[in-house]
């Protein structure tokens, strides 16, 4: 005989995250307690239709896809909360939604503390059995997630910024509400600092972002459009526990190994320091390696941050939470005043210097970074091979790439040199290694290149389920794929993911034994990737090479002692091995050392404040890697800079903003009267902007070089109001392309050719220069477009 038992006003935290509803009237279902969940593979499909199922176990993976399969109406689960048996576990079917393989199913889920599982146990023992009334009222319907952005506005670059994370969709005390309440007093003491001329204003903004874990934050940097991505930061998650909750652990983790890792040791130094200061709190600081929270794969290195996380979350080291995690119990009693204070305080520290980081500190961070790095090679020699030593010279190569991202004034060339001392510092420690790894014979898939195509990682949840058990079973973690950068083959990057495991940059011990990663195991993870877009898989035997194109540049009539500008699509040209940087060389090779290579780096007023030292150029990839190579000279002008490599380069960028922007003696005004060249790859002379210096000669009314206010950075270090382009504010009614291309073919003025599979002009700029004048001859008195001038 069964008894009844009903549940009476079930509240919001008793809900599996993402129940389905009960009809209206309810369920009446019988009780089964199955405790082993793993037994329910070894039920025939149907076998528990339409009962409720108790059970001590966790219902997260795969368990509701076997609920569904063998029938089951409802789950209650009343998994233990550790020494909190009153507690409900937060729980739910998947991680960031419903896997993709079992997102029909519709399961009714609850969850009762264990003291309430006790009694329902006991009940269901005494009586043989349960009938269960059970009415769930769950509607779903498509929402958002709230983002709360608060800004520390910088002064000088408010545009460049360094973002601290923090989660705010778990209603606990310490999960999520300390690391939310740690961003808001960050801001506190930093305003609060400015406002008493205690501080200066940072040079750069810092961004206190509160959002839903990992989706919040990755919505938001792929949206939200920005001129570059953010320099640095920190997750800043479950922190501030009493030491008795967490074992009295102050954890600094890593950021993802593959990242730029000088935040780690700078944050530690903040750490150590505050914690050195301030002892209250009763911490002691815990170097731990990366661990994917998931949303520190933010930390992503092509198109994140670097982001190590702050968090007092582990009781006993990796693996051990505090006990109420995700639990109800998880209230304010919980967390430490003084150690919310040390986190605060820590943090605002770490964040204010980033922001605030000048061309001084970035070499010396990048000079520290240097011997921190070269140490490593030095007392890890016996255990490393050439491919060890390569991983830790990339890891260098990255950082001094990321520092640069924080120069602020000074000399070019004088801060190019001290980079390029550390490299050679850098270099020579790796060339010391000379073991080779193991010999194997590669399948032509490790010979492939992969290049990535999409910002951070897929998580097998939301992807098709063939392809989301490729990636699992390839066994490696999310964050491989961030080794992928369009020079590495599947091959290296089996070496760098084995040396990653290995632990040879881990920051507490330097790691153990090197396992083995196949490069076909790697190979299989690519080919799920570049299924679902995230990449492309080029042989690379097919790529083209430096060589092809320094062939074809030549074939085309490019010479050695020329002066070019080139306008350019990389695309265009194919699958590139190393991607703009070697397109870069390419051109530098074909003029030889008595040439000079000139591009285009305007960022079209995209930059609200133009840093010669770090202002990317919106005019593409080629572009983008040629005022970045440490030989390149730039000029300064703060919408539409020009930057030059060879023999030439600083007779070209001298003096642009006061000759004016397409005057006689700009840039391209001096290659126009000097016998240059201009090279269109991949593209028309609609993007060769020498026809400009034609327009301003005639002159026109419709472009005043000086009549818009700008700002700069200048080598001193300070941001300077300076006049500006104002361009015209219609179309121009002469046709520009292809009405040029097809005055210079007819005329036999200019040469056509292939640059890879990219379409390319060659053609004198002086000529260019005549033809579009010949264009414009008897338009520009009469034509009434104007200037746009701006009202800042």
């Amino acid at each position: 005989m069964s008894s009844t038992v009903t549940t009476c006003c079930v509240s919001g935290a008793a809900l599996v995250q993402w129940s389905s509803a009960t009809p209206k009237q309810g369920l009446h279902c019988e009780l089964v307690v199955i405790d082993d969940l793993a037994s329910l593979s070894s039920l025939r499909p149907g076998a528990l239709r339409g009962k409720a199922v108790l059970t001590r176990g966790n219902i997260r993976g795969t368990t509701m896809k076997q609920l569904a399969h063998v029938g089951a109406a409802v789950v209650i689960t009343d998994i233990d909360v550790t020494n909190n048996p009153d507690a409900l576990a937060w729980t739910k079917f998947g991680w960031g939604m419903v896997p993709m393989s079992h997102a029909t199913a519709r399961i009714v889920g609850l969850v009762m503390s264990t003291q309430q599982g006790d009694r329902l146990r006991r009940l269901h023992q005494r009586h043989g059995g349960l009938q269960l009334r059970v009415k769930v009222d769950v509607r779903k319907y498509v929402g958002h997630h709230d983002m709360v952005s608060g800004l520390i506005r910088g002064s000088e670059d408010p545009q460049d910024e360094i973002w601290a994370i923090a989660h705010s969709g778990e209603p606990g005390a310490i999960d999520n509400a300390s690391g939310c309440a740690v961003t808001v007093e960050i801001a506190q003491i930093i305003e609060g600092l400015i406002a008493k001329g205690t501080l200066r204003r940072p040079r750069r903004t810092i961004r206190l972002l509160n959002a839903y874990e990992c989706y919040g934050f990755f919505a938001y940097l792929e949206r939200e459009h920005s001129l570059q991505t953010p320099m640095a930061g920190v997750c800043i998650d479950t922190v501030g526990a009493k030491p008795s909750v967490c074992g009295g652990r102050l954890e600094w983790h890593a950021t993802i190994p593959s990242s730029p890792g000088f935040v780690d040791w700078i944050g530690e130094k903040i750490l150590r320091a505050t914690l050195g200061n301030y002892k209250a709190a009763g911490y002691k600081l815990c170097m731990e390696d990366f661990m994917s929270t998931s949303d520190t794969l933010i930390g992503d290195p092509q198109y994140g941050y670097p982001c190590p996380w702050i968090t007092t979350h582990h009781k006993e080291g990796k693996g051990s939470t505090w006990d109420a995690y995700h639990s109800s119990a998880d209230q304010l009693n919980l967390l430490s005043a003084a150690g919310m204070k040390t986190c605060s305080v820590s943090m605002a520290a770490y964040l204010y210097w980033l922001a605030d980081m000048d061309t001084t500190s970035a070499l010396q961070v990048a000079k520290s970074e240097t011997k921190r790095l070269t140490d490593v090679i030095d007392t890890s020699r016996r255990r490393l091979d050439r491919a060890g030593a390569d991983y830790i010279a990339e890891t260098h190569e990255v950082g001094m790439q990321r520092l640069q991202r924080f120069l602020w004034g000074g000399d070019r060339a004088a801060i190019q040199q001290e980079i390029g001392e550390c490299r050679a510092q850098m270099s020579a420690a790796a060339a010391q290694v000379k073991k080779q790894g193991p010999k194997r014979r590669l399948a032509a898939s490790a010979r492939r290149v992969p290049r990535r195509t999409a910002l951070l990682a897929p998580t097998t949840e939301n992807v098709e389920a063939s392809i989301g058990s490729r990636l699992s079973q390839a066994r490696l973690s999310q964050w491989s794929l961030y080794w992928a950068d369009g020079r590495r083959t599947v091959a290296e990057i089996a070496d760098r993911i084995s040396w990653e495991w290995a632990g040879l940059l881990a920051p507490r011990d330097g790691g153990g034994p090197r396992p083995d990663v196949s490069a076909e195991r790697v190979a299989g993870y690519f080919e799920a990737l570049a299924d679902l877009d995230y990449v492309e898989l080029p042989e690379q035997a097919e790529m083209v090479s430096r060589r092809d194109m320094v062939d074809d540049l030549r074939a085309l009539g490019i010479t050695a002692g020329m002066d070019v500008m080139v306008h350019s699509s990389l695309s265009k040209i194919g699958d590139v091995a190393g991607g703009g940087a070697t397109v870069v060389e390419a051109l530098v090779e074909a003029v030889g050392s008595r040439g000079t290579v000139l591009a285009p780096s305007f960022n079209h007023k995209a930059a609200q404040v133009y840093n010669p030292l770090t202002t990317p150029t919106t005019n593409g990839a080629i572009a983008d890697a040629l005022w970045r190579h440490p030989r390149a000279a730039r000029s300064m002008h703060a919408t539409h800079a020009v930057a030059a490599i060879g023999a030439k380069a600083d007779h070209y960028v001298a003096d642009h903003l006061h000759a004016g922007i397409w005057s006689e003696d700009s840039p391209i005004g001096k290659l126009v009267h000097g016998d240059g060249y201009l090279l269109a790859l991949g593209v028309t002379h609609w993007t060769t902007t020498a026809y400009h210096v034609a327009e301003c000669s005639m002159p026109c009314g419709c472009i005043d070089p000086f009549g818009n206010v700008d700002r700069v950075v200048t080598e001193q270090g300070s941001v300077e109001e300076v006049w500006g382009l104002a361009f015209r504010s219609g179309e121009c009614p002469v046709e520009i392309s292809p009405k040029l291309d097809s005055a210079l073919d007819r005329r036999g003025l200019q040469r056509r050719g292939k640059v890879g599979d990219a379409d390319c002009e060659l053609v004198r700029a002086s000529d260019l220069w005549k033809v579009r004048r010949e264009h414009l001859r008897g338009v520009c008195r009469a034509c009434k477009v104007k200037p746009r001038y701006r009202n800042d």
